[in-house]
């Protein structure tokens, strides 16, 4: 039966800023609407943190306040982008209506 190494208490702090880091990161790129590179950073994200709690476990949970105050971040950005790409479509299709209906005359 094969067990995991244990980490060391300096890879633990190593790994638990990369985490916290990497929440940051992915902020940013949503403030900057940098949808394509989030996308991929989400992907990174998710198996990352996959990883880490089956290293850590429970030892996570002094930074989970922190990755939940940038996931709930996070979900209202995206929310309000989705939003403002909904707007942005409605404006664009009563333009173009507007279009068509002066063409016809």
């Amino acid at each position: 039966m094969l067990t995991t190494p244990k980490k060391s208490p300096e890879q633990f702090q190593k790994d638990k800023l990369k985490l916290l880091s990497f929440s940051k990161n992915l902020l940013q790129l949503a403030e900057s609407k940098k949808w394509d590179e989030l996308e991929v950073l989400q992907n990174q994200w998710q198996s990352m943190l996959d990883k880490m709690i089956s290293d850590y476990g429970e030892k996570l949970e002094i930074i989970r306040p922190m990755l939940l105050d940038d996931a709930e971040k996070l979900s209202d950005l995206l929310g309000h982008s989705q939003k403002d790409l909904a707007s942005d479509f409605s404006n664009a299709v009563k333009a173009n209506q507007s279009i068509k209906k002066y063409v016809k005359f």
